[in-house]
C-alpha cells in the first residue's frame, strides 16, 4: 500500500469516527441557541434567500423568493456603472428561551422530517426540517458498517489461517515461507493480525 493510500485510508477512518461527534455537538448546540446562516441574492426583479437554521432538535433548510413586480418593495439594485449583482451572507444567533410547542406542518413524518410551503401574493417560501436524532442515526451508519465488515473479515480469516490458507485469497500456504504465491500478501503480517499484534 502506497503512502498516499495509507493517508487516504486514515482520513476516511477519522471522518467516519468524527461525523457522529460533530452531529452530536451541533444537536446539543441547538438546544441552547438558534443559529441562522443565509445567503441572499438580489436582482432588479426579485430577491432570493437560501438559508440554514438551527431549531431546538432540528436542522431546517429554507428557500424564499420575493418578486418585485408584485410588491412595492424597492430592490437594492447596483449602481448604473456597476455590473455586480448584490449578494451576501447573513449570520445570526439567539438564545432559546424555551422549547417550542409541536408545530403543524404541510407534510411531516412523525418527529423526524417535515416540509412547509407558503405562497404569498409577492413570493413563496419553502422549508425542510430534519430531526437531529435521525441525522445522528444516519451518521453512525458508516461506522456500524465498517465495524461489521471488519468483524466479518476476522470471522473469515481465522478459519483460513488455522487451515494453513491465505486469509486474503484462501490459497494453500503450507508450501510457502514468506508471501502468498497467489496474491502476494505477507504471511508474517497475516499471523500478526491473527494474534492481535500491531
Amino acid at each position: 500500500m502506497s503512502w498516499v493510500s495509507k493517508r487516504i485510508r486514515i482520513l476516511r477512518h477519522v471522518l467516519i469516527l468524527c461525523l457522529p461527534l460533530l452531529v452530536l455537538s451541533i444537536w446539543i448546540r441547538s438546544r441552547f441557541a438558534t443559529d441562522e446562516i443565509s445567503y441572499w441574492k438580489e436582482t432588479t426583479s426579485a430577491r432570493t434567500i437560501m438559508g440554514c437554521r438551527l431549531l431546538p432538535g432540528y436542522l431546517e433548510l429554507n428557500l424564499s423568493r420575493t418578486d418585485y413586480s408584485l410588491t412595492n418593495d424597492y430592490p437594492m439594485i447596483p449602481t448604473s456603472n456597476s455590473t455586480e449583482t448584490p449578494h451576501g451572507l447573513y449570520f445570526s444567533s439567539n438564545e432559546v428561551a424555551q422549547l417550542p410547542e409541536p408545530w403543524t406542518h404541510t407534510f411531516q413524518i412523525s418527529r423526524v422530517f417535515y416540509f412547509d410551503r407558503a405562497d404569498f401574493l409577492a413570493g413563496k417560501q419553502r422549508s425542510i426540517g430534519f430531526s437531529f436524532a435521525g441525522i445522528f442515526l444516519l451518521s453512525i451508519v458508516p461506522a456500524v458498517l465498517r465495524a461489521s465488515a471488519r468483524y466479518a473479515s476476522k470471522r473469515r480469516e481465522i478459519p483460513r489461517l488455522r487451515g494453513g490458507h491465505c486469509s486474503v485469497c484462501g490459497y494453500d500456504l503450507r508450501g510457502s515461507a514468506e508471501k502468498c504465491p497467489e496474491c502476494g500478501s505477507a504471511i508474517r503480517t497475516m499471523l500478526r493480525k491473527w494474534k492481535g499484534q500491531p
